[in-house]
């Protein structure tokens, strides 16, 4: 276990590994980052990993990250960007999801992944001025993609827009 009883941190965090994966729980009673959030590279990001964290103020980037279920299930705000880069590991899941029942965030980058859908609960909600940026995810259908946009746009999302080169197979 990693830090067991942490439950806050006023600046910026960082946790980075070299591509191992998670067999203990790390940082599951952290709470609150009141600056911004980097998991780099580890491997498995399961259950026991970041389980409490309930809100970021800055932004919160899982660069190299691969997830086996639901992760961050406690995850109510993201104050800046989400992003979810570079994952190395196909496969994933159906129906996998990041974030907990109401997701509000700054913007959102989905960045070469293989998410075979948008990995948000549906009470996910963009910022109206945050941007959304989901390119190069080889396993994502295009069609799920344009629903989340559009789901957002009737939300009041009025931000830039960047979607490109998402190839996966749309179910029939």
């Amino acid at each position: 276990s990693l830090l067991p009883a942490l439950t806050h941190v006023a600046g910026d965090l960082s946790i980075a590994t070299s591509s191992a994966g998670s067999s203990g729980a790390v940082l599951n009673a952290l709470q609150t980052v009141g600056g911004s959030v980097l998991v780099d590279s580890l491997r498995s990001m399961n259950y026991a990993v970041l389980n409490g964290l309930a809100s970021v103020m800055g932004d919160l980037t899982l660069h190299r990250v691969y997830a086996p279920g639901p992760a961050l299930t406690s995850l109510t705000a993201v104050g800046g960007t989400l992003a979810v880069t570079n994952s190395q590991v196909s496969g994933l899941p159906a129906g996998l999801t990041l974030g907990g029942a109401t997701l509000s965030m700054g913007g959102l980058h989905l960045i070469g992944s293989y998410f075979n859908a948008p990995p948000f609960p549906a009470a996910t909600s963009i910022g109206p001025a945050g941007d959304i940026t989901i390119t190069d995810n080889a396993e994502l259908c295009q069609s799920s993609v344009d629903a989340f946009v559009s789901a957002q746009q009737v939300a009041g999302w009025m931000g830039a827009l960047s979607v490109s080169n998402n190839t996966g197979t749309c179910p029939p």
